[in-house]
């Protein structure tokens, strides 16, 4: 958890717009998302990328670790879970066949998601695993204007992917997100000038909960700026249907 905060903090009861959450979501630059739930956070970070992909851009995951669920499902149970809130299939309960149960507007919507996203998972330890997949994609796609990469905070300061990043990010205008499990003793946060987020979880498994439609968990999002300015949003997390409440 971040605790390092010089300045007073700044509190929001919620957020209006998942892609104004924090000031410069839309400026280029690397940011930091630490989290103790994996479910939580890529139904959070494919949210984000959803609001790229409205906004007419693409998105790229780098994924080093295969997880239990696909990505494209949470796409897809949260079009689905848009279409009827009330009637849906919880993510659980997705098959490949899931996607007959949109009608041709919300069939539409997560077509352009699917078109527009990208997901690699990136076999390799060494930081040209996570570095040529990205900027083959950017060199391909100008249209390319958020990539999120999955992994440790750890490897991430070992290998030094902090400069190469920010060049990167700042020379094709994008947004870099490097994600990490809130394991590390030494918060990356505390040594460079970035944005860093904390999703709060005392849950341990998210996942085992996607199949109620009944529950719903409040989750509040820390936010910390380069300055040790501090934001704190809250949010609705409905795990059945990956879906994060706005406002």
């Amino acid at each position: 958890m971040n605790t390092q905060y010089l300045l007073r903090p700044i509190e929001q009861k919620n957020f209006q717009n998942f892609d104004l959450i924090y000031e410069g979501i839309k400026k280029k630059g690397l940011y930091l998302l630490e989290y103790n739930d994996s479910y939580l956070k890529d139904a959070f970070i494919t949210q984000l990328a959803e609001q790229y992909i409205n906004n007419g851009s693409n998105a790229m995951f780098l994924q080093e670790e295969m997880v239990r669920y696909s990505l494209r499902d949470i796409f897809l149970c949260r079009t689905l879970f848009k279409q009827n809130p009330h009637n849906f299939p919880s993510f659980s309960q997705m098959t490949k066949d899931s996607i007959a149960l949109l009608k041709p507007p919300f069939a539409q919507q997560f077509n352009t998601l699917e078109q527009n996203m990208s997901i690699v998972s990136v076999e390799s330890k060494y930081s040209s695993g996570f570095l040529e997949p990205m900027f083959k994609a950017i060199d391909e796609n100008s249209r390319m204007k958020i990539v999120i990469i999955d992994s440790h905070t750890d490897y991430f300061l070992k290998t030094n992917l902090y400069p190469q990043l920010t060049r990167t990010a700042f020379k094709e205008d994008l947004t870099i997100l490097f994600t990490s499990k809130n394991s590390s003793e030494e918060s990356l946060n505390r040594n460079k000038p970035i944005y860093s987020f904390y999703l709060h979880s005392n849950y341990p498994d998210l996942y085992s909960q996607s199949d109620s439609k009944e529950l719903t968990y409040d989750f509040e999002l820390d936010i910390s700026t380069p300055s040790n300015n501090r934001l704190k949003s809250y949010f609705t997390l409905f795990p059945s249907s990956g879906y994060c409440m706005e406002g």
